[in-house]
């Protein structure tokens, strides 16, 4: 005789930070155990058996009890309950989903949620688009209110379709199905999809988009600026030595701006050893000098992650100088950094290596650059089924739909042209070169966005073919 006595159930949402999200969630190692928890709590006799009889490397069942303890103490799986079986005493505890749907945070929703953030991204941007406001000086403020809500509702927004859509999957064979894509597919494609819904969404919900146009045009006052914003927001980034003992020879300059696929962006630049390094080369540095300041700055990352809330749960010890080595070597075959140079020291005859990271300005590109894909048509028949359970609607004219998306995606993800950032930027470093590579990526999507926005030429048409992709 089998009972199972289930005392925890599934949430409908939870939101989880995205490097966890990636790092666990899609991890090859824990995907079978996520996909078999996906129809219901199993204990781990029955998980272990799913997972060998799909995959080719067979596992141990202590090497699935290290898998679950992982996904545990990061909350994306839950003790359910517990299995007991007669005529044994003992029982076993039952594993599932700790909810319907598992999806990634916004990283910009923490990043706008900082004071410190918020303004300096508001000024940037403000004084990046005073061109098309006759270079008025942008009111900080009143940017900061209209960036923060939008995130935030445009977050909220999701949230509450995909409860709404797990809520009536109960009744509903097309919504489970709709949920087991989400929870199944491709983690870039689901990444992918999430964010071009939620935006989508949000822009259904408005009746007049030149209302946006209004706010956003009050925001800049009327009286001329004095000097250049960019100014408020530079930094004294000039440094002199007292080492007169050697010289550097440099014969690399870093380019102006560098994109990164969202597979280098995740793996790369999201690691904390990695980032300390490419936020330390603004500069040629050696790799004793990197060695010697890689910790503190590791620290300062985590710190910074720390006031937006992030979770973290272990605190890296300090690297020895061949570790470092190590990660300068990936980081070089990543093209994230290069060898700029040398140094030569008085009266010793070996040199030593200068690196510098590659670009002046990091940001992660569009996940689809092929608009005619096989990728880009399972975002857009994803993203148009969630609209359709979303708004109440019957169906949508995919073809339609797909193009007018297209073109939009197509506008921010050429946008940042050599030419563009050279507009944009006068000198490169005064706008955003303090920034840390989430402030870039987070300043990067706003101002794609902002300028699709602006570059449209009639908004209330846009918003009526897209209302008319769709029928009741």
């Amino acid at each position: 005789m089998v009972k199972t006595l289930i005392n925890k159930k599934r949430q409908a949402i939870i939101g989880i930070d995205r490097d966890i999200w990636y790092k666990y969630v899609h991890n090859p190692d824990n995907r079978p155990i996520i996909e078999s928890l996906s129809n219901g709590p199993l204990i781990i006799d029955e998980i272990h058996s799913d997972y060998n009889k799909n995959e080719r490397i067979q596992k141990s069942i202590s090497s699935i009890y290290r898998y679950l303890n992982d996904l545990l103490d990061e909350k994306i799986i839950i003790k359910a309950g517990r299995l007991f079986q007669s005529p044994h005493t003992s029982s076993k505890v039952l594993y599932d989903l700790s909810a319907e749907i598992i999806i990634p945070e916004r990283p910009e929703i923490k990043i706008w949620s900082s004071d410190d953030n918020r303004e300096k991204l508001a000024l940037c941007i403000g004084t990046i688009l005073d061109r098309h406001f006759h270079h008025k000086r942008p009111s900080v403020q009143l940017l900061e209110d209209i960036f923060y809500r939008f995130e935030t509702e445009r977050y909220q927004g999701l949230r509450n379709a995909l409860n709404e859509l797990v809520k009536n999957s109960k009744s509903d064979e097309d919504k489970k199905e709709l949920i087991k894509i989400i929870n199944t597919s491709d983690p870039y494609i689901t990444a992918q999809s999430l964010e071009l819904f939620s935006l989508i969404h949000w822009i259904m919900q408005k009746k007049d988009l030149n209302c946006i146009l209004e706010k956003l045009t009050a925001c800049y006052l009327d009286t001329n600026s004095s000097g250049d914003t960019r100014n408020s927001i530079n930094e004294n980034q000039n440094s002199s030595s007292s080492d007169f003992s050697y010289s550097d020879y440099v014969e690399y300059t870093p380019i102006l701006v560098q994109t990164l696929d969202e597979v280098t962006w995740e793996t790369l630049v999201w690691n904390y050893n990695h980032r300390a390094i490419l936020l330390l080369l603004r500069k040629p540095m050696t790799l004793n000098e990197i060695h010697k300041e890689h910790h503190n700055a590791v620290l300062t990352r985590i710190e910074e992650d720390k006031k937006v809330g992030k979770k973290i749960t272990n605190i890296p010890r300090r690297k020895k100088k061949s570790t470092i080595y190590n990660y300068l070597q990936i980081m070089k075959d990543g093209g994230l950094i290069v060898e700029a140079g040398r140094r030569i020291r008085e009266g010793k005859a070996l040199t030593e290596i200068l690196y510098v990271r590659k670009a002046l300005y990091v940001s992660k590109e569009k996940a689809i650059k092929d608009f005619k894909s096989k990728n880009w048509n399972k975002i857009i028949e994803l993203v148009g089924s969630l609209l359709v359970h979303a708004n109440a609607k019957k169906d949508y004219d995919h073809l339609k739909f797909r193009d007018l998306i297209t073109n939009m995606e197509k506008f921010k993800a050429n946008l940042f042209t050599k030419e563009y950032i050279q507009v944009i930027t006068n000198p490169p470093t005064d706008v955003t070169a303090n920034f840390e590579f989430e402030q870039h990526n987070a300043f990067f999507e706003a101002v794609r966005l902002l300028e699709w926005f602006l570059a449209l030429e009639d908004r209330k048409l846009f918003l009526n073919q897209l209302l008319n992709c769709f029928s009741d």
